[in-house]
């Protein structure tokens, strides 16, 4: 099969998406993303790179983001996808604003040498009763922004720090209660957002 009309094909579409933004009456806030985004930890990864979109006014965001794990002899890719709600802003000083908690969901894939055999075989890990590769966490995440004058490029910059856990952890901890302690199941990241 020769791949190449194909990627003809979506590049042509690609370029004209991209070239209709640029046209008279168009928005470019439609194609190019909102903001970008570099996380530290949390369900992303030690470290992830991402890009995102602000929806319904702002009340709302979604992102989608790349990141790694390393091991000694392998890592672990994780691609996940974000969807936050931020209820309330409010205004710290002048440019400065705080979400003090938005909440989400967030779904990550996780690929890499340690999902795909068991340890010295060639046998699929069938150890566990969920699907090692894809999890879906539960999030809530507390930021402060300063907003640019604006005439500057840059719109605003976030530093925020995000709280989360996934489906597997919140069930052993309600079924282990006197064992599992909230640090055990809640995974903590620092990151930033870059808007324009």
């Amino acid at each position: 099969m020769n791949s190449k009309p194909i990627l003809l094909k979506y590049g042509i579409t690609i370029f004209l998406m991209l070239a209709g933004t640029f046209c008279y009456g168009q928005h470019t806030y439609r194609v190019f993303p909102h903001f970008i985004v570099t996380q530290f930890e949390g369900s992303s990864g030690t470290l992830s790179l991402g890009f995102g979109y602000n929806i319904f006014k702002g009340k709302a965001r979604v992102s989608a983001q790349y990141g790694v794990v390393p091991k000694n002899n392998a890592s672990i890719s994780i691609i996940s996808s974000k969807f936050f709600v931020r209820p309330v802003t409010l205004t710290i000083w002048n440019r400065i604003r705080m979400n003090p908690v938005d909440f989400g969901v967030i779904s990550s894939f996780q690929y890499g040498n340690s999902f795909k055999t068991k340890p010295g075989t060639s046998d699929p890990v069938r150890s566990y009763w969920w699907r090692p590769g894809f999890q879906n966490h539960f999030g809530m995440e507390s930021s402060m922004t300063y907003w640019f004058p604006k005439d500057n490029t840059l719109r605003a910059i976030t530093g925020f720090i995000e709280f989360n856990t996934n489906e597997f952890y919140f069930l052993s901890f309600i079924k282990n209660l006197d064992e599992v302690r909230i640090r055990d199941v809640v995974m903590i990241g620092t990151g930033a957002r870059i808007s324009f």
